[in-house]
Formats: structure tokens, sequence, C-alpha cells
């Protein structure tokens, strides 16, 4: 959860204006990242400013998940 924490601090500062993470109550391991921005642009403008210290920070998570990729889903409304 403080990786998440951190990771709320990124997506806040890439222009997310909604973020919060998610605990499954049946799976009591698994969590869902949620955040919004303002529009697909935003979002692929976040992609291409990704920095050094922002991928560290998802290998970090990552290596918590046992091998396993996390799995991503975008949503639009």
């Amino acid at each position: 959860l403080a990786l998440l924490d951190e990771r709320r601090s990124l997506r806040l500062r890439e222009g997310a204006f909604s973020w919060r993470v998610l605990r499954d109550l049946e799976d009591d391991e698994l969590f869902v990242e949620r955040f919004e921005v303002p529009s697909w642009a935003e979002h692929l403008r976040q992609h291409a400013r990704t920095t050094a210290d922002d991928r560290e920070l998802q290998e970090r998570i990552e290596a918590l998940l046992e091998g396993q990729k996390p799995r991503v889903r975008h949503r639009l409304s």
C-alpha cells in the first residue's frame, strides 16, 4: 500500500483528477488502482512523460506480483 501511495502522487502529478485503490472483498490479495484523466489524449501524454523514477516505481510494484503482470483496462465515459 505504501508503494501505491507513491503511485497516487505520480498519477495526480501527471494530471489525474481522481485516484483510488480498491481491495477485492473475495480475494484479499487483489487490489485495483483506478484513476481518471480528462481525456484519452491526456492519458497518452502520461505514457510519453514516463520518467526513469516512474519506471522504477512500476518495477517495485510488479515485483510484489510474483511474476504476474498487472491487468490493465481502459474505459471511457
